[in-house]
C-alpha cells in the first residue's frame, strides 16, 4: 500500500498567501459591496494556483504529465509575479499625493430640470472648490455634456457652480463634447497639452480620492461599537499627513494635531481625546471621518446628541467628510433636522 504524502512547508505557505491573495481582491465587495470584472478574474487566478500548487508535485514525481506539470508550474510562477508587482504598481500610485500644481478634473452628471446640479454633481462641485482651495496654482477642467434630459451641458453647470464659490473663471477649462469616461480622459488629455498643464491631474467623482489629496485627515479616537480608527489615524501619520482629532471645550469642539496616538485620556462622555490642548488644527480643507451611531445611505448620521460636528461643519462647509460604520449601524432611512449636515460619503462592511 502507497504511503500518502503529507503536504510540504511550501504547499503550506503557498495555500495560505493565495488565501490571503483571495482576500485582498475581495475587498471592494466587504467595504463598498460591489463584485467586478477585477475581482472574479483575480478570485480565478487565486483558485487556478491553489489547484495547480497541490496538483502539479504529485504528477511531476509519478511522471505522469511532467512535462505539462513543470510548464505549468513556471507559468503558474510568472502569474504571482505578475500578481505582485500589478499590487505593488496600484498601491504605490495610490499612496501619491498630487503636487499643488496638479489640474483636478470634475466628471460631470446628471443636471437637474431646472438646470441646478443634482446631489451627486453639487457634491463633486464641492469637491473640486475644496481641492482648488488647497491647491491655489491648479486648475480645473469640468467636463461632460448635455443628455437627452438636461437643459444644460454639464460642464456649464460645474463652472458655473465653481464661479458662484469664488473661483476666477481663469482657473476653469470646460470640455463639453464627450459622451463616456473614456472621452472624458482623452480630451483631458488634450486640454492638458494645449494649455501645457503637464500630465498629472486628480479626479474627482463619486468616492474621490479625498484621502489622496489631502494634506491634514481629521479624525476620531473609537468609542463603543465604532469603526477601529487608530490604524487609519497611524497610516495618516506613516504617510505623512497632519493627523488631528477632536477635544470638547464646553460647547464647543476643536481639533488638536497628534503625533502620538498614545497621548489621550477620556474625555466629554468617556470619549478619547489628547490630553494636550495644542496645536490645534487649521485646515479648511482637511478630510473629516465623521463617528456616529446611526447612518442611511444619504448620509444622514445619528450623533452622541452634541451635534458638535454639525456645528463645525456649519463654520468650516469646505471639509470633505467621509462616514466608515458597520453594517448594523445602517439603516434606511434617519429623520433629521434643519441644521443637520449629512455626511458626504457613507462606506459600511
Amino acid at each position: 500500500m502507497r504511503e500518502k504524502r503529507r503536504p510540504n512547508v511550501w504547499q503550506i505557505i503557498g495555500t495560505a498567501l493565495l488565501a490571503g491573495g483571495f482576500f485582498w481582491f475581495s475587498l471592494p465587495l466587504f467595504v463598498q459591496g460591489f463584485v467586478g470584472i477585477g475581482m472574479v478574474f483575480g478570485w480565478g487566478i487565486c483558485l487556478v494556483l491553489t489547484a495547480a500548487l497541490w496538483a502539479f508535485p504529485a504528477m511531476i514525481r509519478a511522471r505522469r504529465g511532467r512535462g505539462f506539470a513543470m510548464a505549468g508550474s513556471v507559468l503558474c510562477l510568472l502569474g504571482v509575479m505578475w500578481m505582485g508587482i500589478l499590487t505593488g504598481l496600484m498601491l504605490s500610485a495610490a499612496g501619491q499625493t498630487p503636487p499643488d500644481s496638479a489640474a483636478v478634473l470634475v466628471l460631470g452628471c446628471k443636471v437637474n430640470g431646472d438646470g441646478s446640479p443634482s446631489y451627486s454633481l453639487q457634491k463633486r462641485i464641492d469637491r473640486a472648490y475644496a481641492y482648488l482651495i488647497g491647491h491655489p496654482q491648479a486648475v480645473v477642467i469640468a467636463t461632460g455634456g448635455q443628455g437627452e434630459n438636461e437643459p444644460a451641458r454639464e460642464c456649464d453647470v460645474i463652472r458655473q457652480g465653481l464661479i458662484e464659490k469664488g473661483i476666477s473663471p481663469d482657473r476653469i477649462l470646460t470640455e463639453g463634447d464627450s459622451r463616456d469616461t473614456e472621452q472624458n480622459m482623452e480630451n483631458c488629455a488634450r486640454l492638458l497639452e494645449e494649455y501645457s498643464l503637464g500630465n498629472e491631474v486628480a479626479v474627482v467623482t463619486d468616492n474621490t480620492h479625498a484621502y489622496r489629496a489631502c494634506r491634514t485627515l481629521y479624525g476620531y479616537l473609537p468609542y463603543h461599537q465604532e469603526v477601529r480608527t487608530v490604524p487609519i489615524l497611524a497610516q495618516g501619520l506613516a504617510d505623512g499627513k497632519q493627523v488631528a482629532v477632536p477635544k470638547v471645550y464646553g460647547d464647543d469642539m476643536k481639533f488638536i494635531v497628534l503625533t502620538d496616538l498614545t497621548q489621550v485620556s477620556r474625555g466629554y462622555a468617556g470619549i478619547p481625546e489628547p490630553i494636550a490642548d495644542e496645536p490645534v488644527a487649521e485646515d479648511e480643507t482637511a478630510l473629516v471621518l465623521m463617528p456616529g451611531l446611526a447612518f442611511d445611505p444619504q448620509g444622514h448620521r445619528i450623533g452622541y446628541g452634541g451635534g458638535f460636528y454639525d456645528k463645525f461643519l456649519s463654520r468650516e462647509p469646505n471639509h470633505p467628510t467621509l462616514a466608515l460604520c458597520y453594517e448594523f449601524q445602517m439603516v434606511e432611512h434617519l429623520e433629521t433636522e434643519e441644521f443637520d449636515i449629512p455626511v458626504d460619503t457613507v462606506i459600511w462592511a
